[in-house]
């Protein structure tokens, strides 16, 4: 996770990864903690990631919701695309605004 990609996302600005794909226990938790160690915020969408053992996917979920939650949110892809389709909000005082994912994931929890 630290090569080529991350010079470009951290040259973008890009502080926040929406992790999905197969193998929850080996892959993606690999990019969750890779991601997390380089100090990116991680979403990981629980019904986009998959293993091929239920139960090393349900204690990687697990792991990553319970041990890691500061640096990283476990959504639904519904719940995702509600958040990031909610209009941006007028900021007068602040023409630069640009919402994170914070700002997202509290907005949909109405915080």
């Amino acid at each position: 996770m630290g090569g080529r990609l991350h010079g470009i996302l951290s040259a973008e600005g890009v502080g926040t990864l929406v992790l999905t794909g197969g193998e929850t226990d080996v892959c993606v938790l690999s990019a969750a903690l890779g991601a997390i160690d380089l100090g990116y915020r991680v979403v990981v969408l629980r019904d986009a990631v998959c293993s091929g053992a239920d139960d090393t996917h349900d204690a990687s979920l697990e792991l990553l919701g319970d041990r890691f939650s500061v640096q990283l949110e476990l959504l639904m892809t519904e719940e995702f695309f509600k958040i990031r389709l909610t209009p941006i909000p007028v900021r007068p005082d602040r023409a630069d605004f640009t919402p994170d994912a914070n700002f997202w994931i509290d907005r949909a929890r109405g915080t």
